[in-house]
């Protein structure tokens, strides 16, 4: 565990306890194709994004993040903008009190 003047660094990579802010989006994307998320893996891979039906559930789930180039196959499989994954994600931005 990465500790610097008491602050988890581990933890602090998470927005209200999701490592990712996309994943809903993602998901979206997907189900609006009608893939699974075997589809969605064979098809990153056909392009050349070595990814597992794992790393998509993880995603989804928010337990996981996502690379910048993985962002970027995401949006070529789905035929969207990089943006596109940020639309409507502000209830994932709100930080607790």
């Amino acid at each position: 565990m990465y500790i610097m003047k008491g602050v988890d660094l581990m933890s602090a990579r998470r927005v209200n306890g999701k490592l990712n802010i996309v994943g809903k989006n993602i998901s979206k994307y997907r189900v609006a194709k009608n893939w699974s998320q075997d589809d969605l893996t064979r098809e990153l891979n056909l392009i050349g994004l070595p990814f597992h039906k794992n790393d998509i559930q993880t995603i989804e789930t928010y337990k996981r993040t996502v690379r910048a180039c993985e962002l970027w196959f995401l949006a070529k499989v789905f035929n969207v903008t990089l943006e596109d994954f940020f639309t409507g994600i502000e209830d994932e931005l709100k930080f607790n009190a």
